[in-house]
């Protein structure tokens, strides 16, 4: 449909029945203006009304009088702003959740929507969520949920018009229902202040997808730590890729997929991981650290683990076969501890073999291969930070 703007326009007599033409188009009946061909009025006896179209602009006036006598000619570069457009339905442009306010899904279209038109709550779906507010202002639509997103959830909307629509602010045009919206969650990473205090060593976050180089199937060549140390874990050779999987994991198969990180560190440290063990095979090394030497290892027997830095652990037991859990790995000589999740910690002397490097889902040396899959990895120097570091992990275990 052709939308027309209104004006007030000062125009002069009337004059003889005729047809009114837009852009060649007949659109009504009605009377000829002399003093402009092309600018034509009509009335219904109660209502007055003119329409034309001079330069390419349409203009439209409505009167209840029909006393035009006398009436200067309108100021024609004043109308500019009245260049007729197609009308469509409002398109959605895009939907996001902004850091700022991790509450509100804002739904931006292409054009001005009519804020009296104000969809109920129940014309969207959250999955997951309860809708309390819906405002429209300007090209935006602002869905509210009682409880806020957070870093990383995967959010959809679906909208299905109901009796206040989104619509467009002029020609009331409604904008098209949908289903299953992919939203942009632009909620930044929090994550515990004791991270900034110089004693990281690495922190490898895959659901980070800026830190990861992978190729087309998901196989991993390089994963960035996060806070930028350089201490990145690399994968050249193509067979030996693991495999990243939505939302943010890794896998390896356990058959010859490993990543490591060269540099030096030394003990104390402190390894923290969200893992699990797809499959477990005895003498497997999850995580290697320093020479041939320095590893968690499936020992041995399932679903046990060990760690040894040149002493072997005693056999933890706690960290069950495809399970998601936190595995803490403390490295401190005489004061070492392995423990997962919050059950009782494996502690003693595990040996006081330096620290060199991180490798994943291997020994250093490339061999011993394990089945597992990871999510955040994080080293560091000391035991500081040790309740609130658990606590951050707890919140990013994959559900």
């Amino acid at each position: 449909m052709t939308k027309v703007h209104g004006h007030i326009s000062r125009l002069g007599v009337a004059g003889s029945l005729a047809q009114i033409a837009v852009l060649g188009t007949i659109v009504e009946s009605g009377y000829t203006n002399p003093l402009n061909p092309s600018y034509v009025y009509y009335d219904d006896g109660i209502t007055y009304i003119r329409k034309g179209v001079r330069d390419g602009y349409f203009v439209i006036d409505i009167r209840l009088t029909d006393d035009w006598e006398g009436i200067e000619d309108v100021d024609w570069k004043n109308l500019r702003s009245l260049k007729p457009e197609v009308a469509t339905a409002p398109v959605l442009v895009s939907a996001t959740v902004e850091d700022a306010a991790p509450a509100d899904v804002i739904l931006t279209y292409d054009k001005a929507l009519d804020e009296a038109s104000t969809p109920a709550t129940t014309d969207f779906i959250l999955a997951g969520k309860t809708i309390s507010l819906v405002v429209v202002s300007g090209t935006t639509v602002t869905v509210t949920v009682s409880v806020a997103y957070e870093y990383g959830d995967t959010i959809t909307i679906s909208y299905t018009a109901g009796d206040n629509p989104i619509q467009e602010s002029i020609s009331g045009i409604d904008a098209l229902s949908f289903s299953d919206q992919a939203v942009t969650n632009n909620i930044a990473e929090t994550y515990p202040a004791v991270l900034d205090d110089g004693d990281t060593t690495f922190f490898y976050d895959p659901e980070e997808l800026s830190t990861i180089t992978k190729d087309g199937s998901n196989y991993v060549s390089r994963h960035n730590d996060f806070r930028g140390s350089g201490h990145d874990l690399l994968q050249a050779t193509g067979t030996n890729q693991s495999l990243w999987l939505t939302p943010g994991t890794i896998l390896y198969d356990g058959i010859d997929n490993f990543l490591q990180a060269l540099f030096t560190w030394t003990q104390p440290g402190f390894i923290y991981a969200v893992v699990r063990q797809k499959t477990w095979t005895i003498n497997d090394v999850i995580f290697g650290t320093g020479g041939t030497g320095v590893y968690v290892i499936q020992s041995a027997t399932t679903p046990g683990i060990k760690a040894n830095a040149g002493t072997s652990s005693s056999q933890n037991d706690n960290l069950v076969v495809n399970t998601w859990s936190i595995v803490r790995i403390y490295f401190n000589g005489a004061s070492s501890k392995l423990q997962i999740n919050e059950t009782v910690a494996t502690t003693g002397n595990f040996g006081a073999a330096a620290l060199s490097g991180f490798t994943v889902g291997a020994r250093s040396n490339g061999s011993l291969f394990s089945n597992i899959e990871t999510g955040v990895i994080i080293g560091r120097k000391s035991a500081v930070g040790e309740t609130d570091i658990y606590d951050y992990l707890v919140e990013r275990i994959p559900t």
